[in-house]
């Protein structure tokens, strides 16, 4: 690297030394006690019912969200994918969408809308779907909804991105074979997706990881996931040690998380060449 190029990203250095690795330092040094090197904390995660109790919540929410942004996003892709130039822009906007507006609005809006005499609840209770109104709000189903709304337009990118460079001369190799239109998708363009696919569930279980907001306005107090327990544990109950213990194991599984995706991807490359 000469002297020019070193030049450039020098300032993109000091600005990740300044804002992510040091604080990150910081917060090491917190959860361990330093310089005793103290890993009471730790402990403490392993010991507290409390802490496994919403661990556990965490993990269901952040799986069934990655399973529905990851489904709902590949048929949108896919769609994407083969759709004319005109219904491709038109797709583009409507995905890019949600980016655009707060997610603070966006939690407000489904509060409005999945209330007990919100607009679903009441449409359901019109066409006779049901008798009273649904628990949609204030539970995991309401913040799962939110952080799927909130998801999908990320995966949807991940995945065109992936299926933009699958080549559609098999598919049609496959159609002039008499492969028939569900044969093709299941046989040629799933496995060719796959790595698409990962990338997709990895960006998607590590985003919902770190979920704040959303699950404290859906959830309402009561669906409580490890990033509100980090803010209590910090804010409120003052108990910085417990708090930078959960930051910490939350930033190496997310890290080992996309080093394993990685791993994974590289491995079904080289099987699939």
């Amino acid at each position: 690297m000469t002297r020019s190029q070193f030049a450039y990203i020098l300032p993109v250095l000091l600005f990740l030394v300044l804002l992510y690795f040091l604080p990150m330092f910081k917060i090491v040094g917190i959860s361990l006690e330093f310089p005793d090197f103290d890993l009471k904390h730790y402990v403490k995660l392993y010991e507290s019912n409390a802490v496994r109790r919403i661990a556990w919540t965490t993990f269901v929410i952040c799986t069934a969200t990655t399973i529905i942004t990851v489904f709902l996003s590949y048929i949108l892709a896919y769609d994407l994918r083969f759709a004319s130039p005109g219904r491709q822009k038109f797709m583009f906007m409507l995905v890019l969408l949600p980016l655009w507006t707060s997610a603070l609005i966006r939690c407000v809006a489904w509060l409005i809308l999945l209330r007990q005499n919100g607009l679903v609840n009441e449409a359901l209770m019109f066409v006779g779907a049901i008798d009273t109104p649904l628990e949609l709000v204030r539970n995991k189903i309401g913040v799962i909804v939110g952080m799927v709304h909130f998801l999908v337009p990320f995966a949807v990118l991940t995945l065109y991105a992936s299926f933009r460079d699958i080549d559609e001369r098999l598919m049609q190799a496959s159609r002039s074979l008499g492969g028939r239109r569900i044969d093709t998708l299941s046989k040629v363009f799933l496995p060719l997706s796959a790595t698409g696919v990962l990338q997709a569930v990895t960006l998607t279980f590590v985003f919902s990881l770190g979920f704040y907001v959303t699950p404290a306005l859906l959830g309402g107090g009561r669906t409580v996931m490890l990033s509100e327990y980090v803010s209590v544990s910090v804010l409120q109950t003052l108990r910085w040690g417990l708090g930078t213990a959960i930051c910490i194991v939350l930033a190496v599984l997310c890290i080992g998380l996309v080093l394993l995706s990685q791993r994974a991807i590289k491995r079904w490359n080289g099987a699939v060449a």
